[in-house]
């Protein structure tokens, strides 16, 4: 594989023996007529770009986490904003983190209908009427 492009982040391992296939988890929303029809519309509401999801806890335990985000968000604003849309589940901490340091353009949040998030930046989005639909639908709709 090419290494052009990469932005020098650390090599993870990860075990994907407990996810799902996208397979069953779009049979499983198309049986939720909302989750399908959310996924659905989500792509045609957001960019026709790589979709990176921003996932992480809603309090910071270590001190040095949120300096951290403040860190990638910035590199990604710096580097990425044009090329991919990035997307929170609207929550505080991480997400809201990376959001007020991201600032702007191809940002959004994925909320349930009805809901705001009161994020200074980006564009609140709906899927699912709870937000374990919103959980089960953010997890088809990103790339990353």
């Amino acid at each position: 594989p090419s290494q052009q492009g990469t932005m020098g982040i650390a090599q993870m391992s990860v075990s994907f023996d407990s996810i799902p296939s996208v397979d069953d988890a779009v049979e499983k929303l198309s049986n939720n007529d909302t989750g399908h029809t959310a996924v659905s519309r989500l792509r045609r509401q957001l960019p026709e770009k790589p979709v990176v999801c921003i996932l992480g806890s809603t309090t910071f335990n270590d001190p040095k986490t949120e300096e951290r985000v403040t860190n990638i968000a910035s590199r990604f604003r710096e580097r990425l904003r044009q090329r991919a849309a990035f997307v929170t589940g609207g929550m505080d901490g991480v997400q809201l983190t990376f959001a007020k340091t991201f600032e702007g353009t191809n940002l959004f949040q994925i909320l349930p209908q009805g809901k705001k998030s009161d994020f200074p930046y980006g564009t609140d989005l709906h899927a699912g009427a709870t937000h374990e639909q919103r959980q089960e639908v953010f997890g088809l709709l990103g790339h990353l």
